[in-house]
């Protein structure tokens, strides 16, 4: 049984940081600086 809990948290670890990275974008974007425009 230990493998089995072992490889699900795994598994559901990845899915967390993967919706993280996937909403990175939205998260840290930020507009350009337009002084050298």
């Amino acid at each position: 049984i230990g493998p089995a809990v072992y490889n699900r948290a795994v598994s559901d670890a990845q899915a967390v940081i993967q919706d993280r990275v996937h909403d990175l974008d939205g998260t840290c974007y930020h507009t350009e600086f337009g002084y050298w425009r």
